[in-house]
Formats: structure tokens, C-alpha cells, sequence
């Protein structure tokens, strides 16, 4: 019986600040490889076990598609991998927040957090099967 492959590519789409978002788990050079880092990127990364880039997918009719992308290097369901899980998913928030021009302080400290929350929610969900 053959082994079904595992996903390591989902992407979710946050309506309330339209967001398209995806995380992509694997090795540092299927990362690379799948989003095209340039090589100054590529060093940056190199000894990372997560990230968040910004990336421009072309689809095949030429449309273009901005979406922000989480890489962690592995997951399971360890406390450390987790961790970096949410780590990096903090991070998107605060992307997000930005890319819409909003200032992250205290006076709104909980918006990345609910973010980051709901972004946990579904992709933990997701990684858990």
C-alpha cells in the first residue's frame, strides 16, 4: 500500500484585515525553491527555523496574488515546535498590521494577538489533520 504524502502547504485567507496567508512547512531549500529567495534572503535565513516572508505569486493567466508566508522548518507536536509555530505566527500579525498601516503599541496590543490566535486556530487545526 503506498503512503499517503504529507501536506506541508495551506493557506487561509483572514477576511477582517483581507490577508491572504499560507504556511509552508519543510526544508530550508524547498522554501527557498518554492517562493524564489533571492540570495541575499537566502543567507539571511539560512540558520533559521522559521520565518515570515512577503511573496508575489504570477499565476498562469498573469494575475498576480501578494500573500504572506510563515516557513517553519518541521512540526510536531512538541512544546519547542509549537513555539515556533506561534512564534512566526506573531509575527504575520504584526505584518498585517503594518501592511495596513496600523501601529502595533499598547493601546491596541491585543489585535496581533487575537491574529495571531485565530491564524493558530486554523493552521494548528489543519497540521493536526
Amino acid at each position: 500500500m503506498k503512503k499517503k504524502a504529507k501536506k506541508n502547504f495551506f493557506k487561509f485567507y483572514e477576511p477582517t484585515f483581507k490577508a491572504n496567508t499560507a504556511l509552508f512547512i519543510g526544508s530550508y531549500e524547498e522554501f527557498c525553491k518554492k517562493f524564489s529567495l533571492n540570495q541575499e534572503d537566502q543567507e539571511y535565513y539560512k540558520g533559521a527555523d522559521g520565518t515570515v516572508i512577503k511573496a508575489t505569486k504570477t499565476h498562469k493567466d498573469g494575475s498576480e496574488e501578494t500573500l504572506r508566508v510563515i516557513w517553519v522548518r518541521d512540526f510536531n507536536d512538541s512544546p519547542y515546535r509549537i513555539g515556533i509555530l506561534v512564534h512566526e505566527l506573531y509575527h504575520l500579525a504584526v505584518g498585517i498590521m503594518e501592511d495596513k498601516g496600523i501601529p502595533v503599541n499598547t493601546d491596541n496590543e491585543e489585535i496581533p494577538c487575537y491574529l495571531a490566535e485565530e491564524f493558530f486556530n486554523h493552521y494548528y487545526g489543519k497540521l493536526r489533520g
